[in-house]
């Protein structure tokens, strides 16, 4: 297979895997299965880390999360793992349905602020924010995760974000996604 051939495939799975997710997170936020929360974490000191934690509390739907964001006013250490244990809950995160005409409660939660042990979780994913590096640049953005399936009733994700910057910065969590039926 040529090259050409090659990309032509993958854009071509990627297009059809694209309008897929699209679709499906369409009929979720015309159906009021569609979300949004987020949570700003101020003066985070140099050094200090901040760990938010994603639970799944229902058998009947899935989670899938269209984006995980994390952005940021300096340099930060991000990593996203897969189980660990809820030691204490925190605080909630808000949470928003994208279609406000409905009032279908998620069943995702979203806590900040608690005691999290990540002794025996997989870790699933390391990223940076780079903070500022050129004359005028300061903080930056990533996403940490993109579509995932998050099904397993109870055993959290979690994203523990160090500030690795030599001053406190400011922190910003976002989260999109929609839910459906497990089948």
């Amino acid at each position: 297979m040529s090259n050409y051939e090659y990309y032509t495939n993958a854009l071509e799975y990627f297009w059809r895997d694209t309008y897929y997710v699209e679709a499906k997170f369409v009929e979720a936020l015309v159906g009021g299965y569609a979300y949004i929360a987020s949570h700003r974490f101020e003066d985070v000191s140099s050094g200090s880390s901040v760990q938010v934690a994603l639970v799944n509390e229902d058998t009947g739907r899935n989670v899938n999360i269209v984006t995980l964001d994390v952005v940021s006013t300096g340099r930060l250490r991000v990593d996203l793992y897969h189980g660990g244990e809820i030691i204490t809950n925190g605080s909630l995160f808000n949470v928003f349905s994208l279609n406000t005409t409905t009032n279908v409660e998620s069943i995702l939660k979203i806590y900040h602020s608690g005691s999290y042990d990540l002794s025996g979780a997989d870790l699933i994913a390391q990223d940076i924010v780079p903070g500022g590096g050129k004359r005028n640049t300061v903080g930056s953005e990533i996403t940490i995760g993109r579509s995932i399936k998050f099904s397993d009733v109870g055993t959290p994700l979690i994203l523990d974000i160090v500030n690795k910057s030599t001053a406190s910065e400011d922190i910003a969590v976002k989260v999109v996604w929609w839910e459906e039926p497990v089948e």
